[in-house]
């Protein structure tokens, strides 16, 4: 994440899909944490995996997702997208 966030011509998607899995799941967890849970189903395409259930369907791999959690970017991503809350 760091060498996209200083556009060091890296993507999010370059991320291994397990480390943006394993960061979907810390997001949310912080989401959760403070009450801030999204209204989504997210599905990755990509993993054949979800988390959530909320009243609008987001799909897209999990680096898409991932980006949109901590980014806000919903490039990738097919669906009703919200505005996704502050990550940090």
């Amino acid at each position: 994440m760091h060498g996209v966030d200083l556009d060091a011509g890296l993507s999010f998607a370059d991320l291994p899909t397990d480390c943006a899995a394993a960061l979907v799941d810390d997001v949310l967890a912080l989401f959760a944490a403070r009450d801030e849970a999204p209204d989504v189903t997210l599905v990755a395409t990509d993993l054949h995996r979800s988390w959530g259930s909320g009243s609008k369907t987001v799909e897209g791999p999990v680096t898409a997702i991932a980006a949109w959690l901590t980014r806000g970017n919903d490039a990738g991503l097919s669906g009703e997208v919200p505005a996704a809350p502050r990550w940090l």
